[in-house]
Order: C-alpha cells, then sequence, then structure tokens
C-alpha cells in the first residue's frame, strides 16, 4: 500500500516538474495608478525625502497638523490653536510663575472646556488673535487689535486676567 502511494506522489512530482516555466511578469506597480488618480491640490508630507509616491500619500500621525498647513496653498484659512477657541473672559488664570526678565515667566491657563494650558510671553490668545504681553505675579494681560473689514486696526484693547485666589 505504502508502495502504491509513493509511486503516485513521484509520478505527480515528475509531471509537475516537466512544464515549461513561464516569464515572470513584473509587479504592476499600485503607485503610479495613484498619482493619476490623485487631485492636484494635494500636500507633498515628505517633501525632500526619497520614498516612493504611495509613502507620500500616506499620513504621518506623528506630524503636527500645523506643519501640514504651513506647506498649504496661501489661499487657505489660518491654523487656530486651542486657545484662540472663545473670549478671553472666559479662561482663568491657576498659576503665574515670574522670571527675572519678562520674557522668563509663565503662566497655567484653564481653557472653558476645562483643559489646562502653559502661555508665556507672546503666545496667541483668544477669538481676536490677543498676544499676552505681560506676565506678574497678579495675572497676565492680554492686547487685542479690533480690526475693520480692511484690516486695519480699529482699536487695541488691554485685558487683565487676575489670577485666582484660593481660599485656605
Amino acid at each position: 500500500m505504502t508502495r502504491i502511494l509513493t509511486a503516485i506522489i513521484a509520478f505527480a512530482l515528475l509531471i509537475s516538474c516537466n512544464k515549461a516555466e513561464e516569464p515572470a511578469q513584473p509587479p504592476v506597480k499600485k503607485a503610479a495608478k495613484a498619482a493619476q488618480q490623485a487631485p492636484a491640490g494635494t500636500i507633498d508630507m515628505n517633501a525632500g525625502t526619497a520614498g516612493s509616491i504611495e509613502d507620500a500619500r500616506r499620513r504621518n500621525p506623528f506630524q503636527s497638523h500645523i506643519v501640514l498647513m504651513k506647506g498649504a496653498p496661501a489661499g487657505s484659512k489660518k491654523v487656530k490653536g486651542p486657545l484662540e477657541c472663545c473670549e478671553i473672559s472666559t479662561f482663568k488664570i491657576l498659576a503665574a510663575v515670574v522670571g527675572v526678565n519678562d520674557s522668563e515667566g509663565f503662566a497655567l491657563v484653564q481653557a472653558p472646556d476645562a483643559k489646562r494650558y502653559v502661555v508665556r510671553r507672546g503666545d496667541v490668545m483668544g477669538v481676536n488673535e490677543g498676544k499676552v504681553i505681560t506676565i506678574n505675579a497678579k495675572g497676565i494681560v492680554v492686547r487685542e487689535h479690533l480690526k475693520d473689514e480692511d484690516g486695519k486696526i480699529k482699536s487695541t484693547e488691554d485685558i487683565e486676567l487676575k489670577l485666582l485666589e484660593r481660599k485656605f
């Protein structure tokens, strides 16, 4: 019985080895098709790096969305940070660290959604693009420039946010 089974397997291998091998065709590149179908306004996320087009189409999960928007065309909108969500008066100052120079201090700010952020001098806050100009032991001062339709500055307003006092 085992001799018959061995003979059948050997005969099957012998027949399969006698077939003429067909030449292997080169694999079809999907990247070339993707390049033809890609819209014209796409951004190359891997600009300046060697790699296939397929790699350039993939999104890098560790890359900042701000970096992507800097490479976007000039007609696109400005990327707003998390501190530019709402009015300045809705923020709470939890702590302030004052340095020797004005540029060394920073403050801990709580947004209306209860998230906390560290702000430094020059950071943008509020819907009117206010900038932090002073951080002192009492709180922070944010300067907003109110603009008209033409983009010209109508008025400037300094808003002071005071540090919350703790009762022990």
